[in-house]
């Protein structure tokens, strides 16, 4: 009987163990694909930005002295040189933004795979060339 105890007593603690193990890798997966998200959210504003950069140097804007900025639910006449400042700075914040995230994203995928038993690959550690 005491030896039946202690069975239960073991297989008890190791479904806490699993329990344990199974939470974290739900919660590290789920700040994963909340992560992505954000990195696609900023990537489709870096385009924007980009567009209206490429507007205001070589399109329909080039030769306006002033155009229309919008903040949020605000919308200002600005000077073109200081528009176009402005969504230089926001690219180089967006820039930053996109390689922090991405830099956590592969950082929680490791730990995810930890927690899942699985081999880290050499080529996962792999990081892009900028050119």
């Amino acid at each position: 009987l005491i030896f039946h105890k202690n069975l239960l007593k073991r297989d008890i603690e190791h479904m806490d163990d699993t329990v344990e193990k199974l939470s974290a890798a739900e919660k590290l997966a789920e700040e994963i694909l909340v992560e992505k998200q954000q990195v696609v959210d900023f990537d489709r504003r870096r385009n924007t930005n980009r567009e209206a950069l490429n507007q205001l140097r070589k399109g329909s804007l080039k030769e306006s002295r002033k155009v229309w900025m919008n903040f949020g639910d605000v919308f200002l006449k600005l000077p073109r040189a200081s528009s176009m400042s402005l969504i230089e700075k926001e690219q180089a914040e967006m820039d930053k933004a996109i390689e922090e995230t991405r830099k956590n994203l592969h950082e929680k995928a490791e730990r995810l795979m930890a927690l899942q038993g699985e081999p880290i690959s050499e080529g996962f550690k792999l990081k892009g060339m900028r050119l």
